[in-house]
């Protein structure tokens, strides 16, 4: 409840004025759903809003803008991943949402026509499998420790000529082969900075 009081106050908005709320729906995890939902129920009761649901999948993919393919994958144990993919472009949906294994989505992977590349926890198990397929974006490995490009596809993945990481890991004095060479077939990526933890301080009577 702080977290959306707090998005509520940047945006200048009360629960007063909305006239809808848009809700988690799954995939996910089933504690994680049902806590959402009943959040969401509780504000939506006392002025009877509106709720519409949100596939978790489809707002995955609507964080990321530009050309390409985009297929979500959450992570659903045994070597299945809940998924589904979209066209950066126009939204538009490609597969519906479901819980497959990594290995069937080898026809998708195999004959999309654009640049694809995968985001969500599951990502890293469709890389391990599809990383050597033609089209199939890379991801940029992080070099720990220091500013770098950060280790997953972001919003900016446009398909082009894939120099984006190259670029942005030389300005935050990475080399070529950290930042993944110039001209590699990356994902351009915002550039984070890592920040070391502070040493814990020894508590009264503790001994560490």
């Amino acid at each position: 409840m702080p977290m959306i009081d707090t998005c509520l106050k940047m945006c200048g908005m009360t629960c007063a004025i909305l006239t809808v709320y848009g809700v988690n729906a799954g995939p996910g995890s089933f504690t994680g759903l049902r806590i959402g939902l009943a959040a969401v129920k509780g504000l939506a009761f006392p002025r009877e809003t509106l709720c519409a649901p949100v596939s978790t999948l489809e707002a995955l993919a609507a964080a990321h803008t530009g050309e390409g393919t985009v297929l979500c994958a959450l992570d659903a144990r045994r070597a299945q991943v809940y998924s589904a993919a979209f066209d950066l472009a126009t939204h538009d949906r490609l597969l519906e949402d479901d819980a497959r294994a990594v290995a069937d989505l080898a026809d998708f992977v195999e004959n999309c026509k654009k640049p694809l590349f995968f985001v969500g926890d599951g990502a890293s198990l469709c890389y391990n499998k599809y990383s050597s397929v033609p089209g199939v974006l890379q991801a940029v490995r992080p070099a720990a420790g220091r500013a770098r490009c950060c280790s997953s596809p972001c919003g900016k993945a446009d398909g082009r000529s894939r120099t984006g990481c190259a670029a942005g890991g030389a300005s935050a004095g990475l080399s070529p082969a950290e930042s993944g060479g110039a001209g590699a077939r990356r994902a351009p990526c915002l550039q984070q900075k890592l920040q070391p933890m502070p040493p814990r301080k020894k508590e009264a009577g503790i001994k560490t």
